[in-house]
């Protein structure tokens, strides 16, 4: 009796543990379009061309770039290979974000981030938390 009652406990426990929710923000998104910018640039990638991944334990965002670097796919990208320290603002209802050594705003900010209905990653660098910009990109992003 005693072995079927901590067997459920424990049950019980993995169960709680699998249903705690995750940061929507947390793993691989892939670039899907990047449009914007004053020459009204509208760019569309496949999955696996740019993927960014974000740690959000630690914090990181992972970018690898697999586009042909000569053609316009490229030209446009705001990030190189590599590891990116980032953090993210609370505004108004609002969310933005920061990336280290990767700035749109003088407050250090890259843009807003949000997420469709679709459950796509949005990030509008026309928004920060002190202002709007122009020449800038919309970068959407999904799983």
């Amino acid at each position: 009796m005693l072995a079927l009652l901590v067997a459920a406990c424990i049950s019980d426990t993995d169960d709680n543990a699998n249903n705690t929710p995750q940061d929507p923000l947390n793993g691989f998104w892939n670039l899907s379009n990047l449009s914007g910018g004053f020459a009204g640039i509208n760019i569309n990638y496949q999955p696996g061309d740019v993927v960014w991944n974000f740690n959000t334990d630690a914090m990181v965002i992972t970018v690898e770039n697999n586009v042909d670097i000569t053609g316009p796919e490229s030209a446009f990208l705001p990030m190189q290979n590599g590891n990116y320290s980032y953090s993210i603002t609370e505004m108004g209802g609002n969310s933005f974000l920061s990336i280290d050594g990767v700035q749109v705003f003088e407050n250090g900010e890259f843009g807003k981030i949000e997420f469709s209905i679709e459950g796509d990653l949005i990030i509008d660098q026309h928004q920060s938390s002190a202002g709007e910009a122009a020449d800038v990109y919309v970068l959407s992003f999904a799983r």
